[in-house]
């Protein structure tokens, strides 16, 4: 019998902290409440790295972050300016795939292969250039993801 405790013991954390999101999980309006930087690489640092991975010039500061409120339904994914209406979870990911806007459908249509695809819901996304959003934590009224380089939290409204 104690090692049937001891077992149980040791295995039931392994089972609460794997566990996995479901898309209803995210659903609702979120209030950005705070930024702080994720990472102890100093801005300078910051800068040449993501100059050297995307091959842009990006100055980083310390000025206070700027979020807007995150909006999930169950079809939509709003934050800033930018806005889909693909999106799933997996992983403790949330894949949001980038729409092709409407102006340059048919540009993308006519000069690219392989940049764009129709999806099921007869819309076309760009192919590979979806965002990834890991999910560190969240509670019944807080979530916790990370923004390179930024642990991003939001209270649910």
């Amino acid at each position: 019998m104690k090692r049937i405790i001891l077992i149980s013991l040791l295995i039931l954390p392994l089972f609460v902290f794997s566990q996995e999101f479901k898309k209803s999980d995210l659903i609702g309006n979120w209030e950005f409440e705070s930024a702080e930087k994720n990472t102890e690489i100093s801005n300078d640092s910051l800068s040449k790295l993501l100059t050297k991975e995307y091959g842009i010039e990006v100055f980083v500061t310390d000025e206070k972050i700027i979020r807007s409120d995150l909006k999930i339904t169950n079809d939509h994914y709003k934050v800033d300016e930018f806005e889909s209406d693909s999106w799933t979870i997996s992983k403790n990911e949330i894949i949001v795939n980038t729409p092709v806007p409407s102006d340059k459908l048919e540009y993308y249509k006519k000069t690219t292969v392989g940049v764009i695809e129709k999806f099921e819901n007869g819309k076309y996304y760009f192919i590979g250039q979806q965002t990834r959003i890991k999910i560190l934590s969240l509670k019944e009224n807080e979530l916790v993801i990370t923004d390179f380089p930024y642990k991003l939290t939001y209270i649910k409204k």
